[in-house]
């Protein structure tokens, strides 16, 4: 019984380090780039791949975040960007989609790969996924958001 644990309790360290470290690893990156002002270079060059799949420059930073790290901070930044009045709801649909499809693609992707999943097989498949749903839904679902209260242009 005995090695039995030690095993399990050397393992179950041994991954708890790896993920603190992965985690530690991503925020202080993410407050380097903070920092550095390569956020907002970032975010512009995003918005030009975005901007295909319907989504407008306010939803990069939601976008980022959710991809990065995960739903829960995605999440946040979109309940505070939409309450901010930033993200109409057609915006807070199509991120949501995409990041229910593909989230947390780094923070994710590095745990799993770290107990030998395979890279490729975790992060493509979803990313091609999120990007063809994404476009399609709006592509069928129209911007209103710039269409005045005149019957004949809705």
């Amino acid at each position: 019984m005995w090695p039995f644990l030690k095993n399990y309790l050397w393992g179950l360290g041994d991954l708890s380090l790896k993920i603190f470290l992965i985690v530690m690893i991503l925020f202080v990156l993410l407050e380097f780039i903070k920092a550095s002002g390569m956020l907002e270079d970032s975010l512009v060059r995003l918005n030009r791949f975005t901007k295909h799949l319907g989504l407008k420059k306010q939803s990069g930073m939601p976008l980022l975040a959710g991809f990065i790290f995960g739903i829960v901070f995605g999440a946040s930044l979109i309940i505070s960007s939409s309450r901010e009045q930033q993200l109409d709801k057609r915006q807070v649909f199509l991120i949501s989609l995409f990041l229910a499809t593909c989230h947390g693609i780094v923070e994710d992707t590095g745990l799993f790969v770290v107990i030998g999943a395979n890279f490729w097989w975790i992060t493509i498949p979803r990313l091609i996924l999120a990007i063809l749903l994404t476009w399609l839904i709006a592509v069928f679902y129209p911007d209103t958001s710039n269409v005045e209260n005149d019957p004949q242009k809705v």
